[in-house]
């Protein structure tokens, strides 16, 4: 049986959600949200990573990557988020070599 830790979990919203007006529209990571409660539910902790509304540039969420250092990273987003996405994924395995990274 595998044990996790607060931290070693990350499901990450690398755009905010969609910005449909400059920012005066926002829409939770549902799929994050689903994804996290079927872990809470199997009690397997988890923190949802919303970069939008942490103002977390890429720079900052690698080092907060390389400070936590989790076991895994679950990445949420569409075709239409990939430029975004990519910043937020580029270099992970710098900052956290054996993190198991996954885009969905």
């Amino acid at each position: 049986m595998i044990l996790y830790k607060e931290n070693d979990i990350f499901l990450v919203n690398p755009t905010g959600g969609w910005d449909t007006k400059k920012g005066v529209h926002y829409f939770y990571p549902i799929s994050l949200l689903y994804l996290q409660s079927y872990l809470k539910k199997n009690n397997i902790p988890s923190k949802i990573i919303d970069v939008k509304p942490m103002k977390l540039s890429p720079k900052n969420f690698k080092k907060l990557i390389q400070k936590e250092n989790p076991k895994i990273i679950a990445f949420t987003g569409s075709p239409f988020e990939r430029s975004s996405l990519y910043e937020y994924i580029y270099g992970i395995k710098k900052y956290a070599p054996n993190t198991v990274v996954i885009v969905g």
